[in-house]
């Protein structure tokens, strides 16, 4: 997996594993409102094989924002 590490940010690849995570996200409307509409699962997966197909030929589109673990 391709990772990216500051102290405030970690951008990663998207596995396979975060479709369902991704698809809770883009079937809400708050989170949608300024974008495509609401996406039902179908259309996400759709998305997310676009974004990560995409990859090999744009670098950046494999990237997902994650929010760093802080030390405790």
């Amino acid at each position: 997996m391709t990772a990216l590490t500051t102290p405030r940010l970690h951008l990663r690849s998207f596995p396979e594993s975060d479709l369902a995570e991704l698809a809770a996200l883009m079937a809400k409307a708050s989170v949608m409102r300024f974008s495509s509409g609401i996406f039902s699962l179908d259309k996400t997966a759709d998305f997310w094989e676009k974004v990560c197909g995409a990859a090999p030929r744009v670098p950046h589109a494999q990237f997902g924002v994650a929010k760093p673990q802080r030390a405790r």
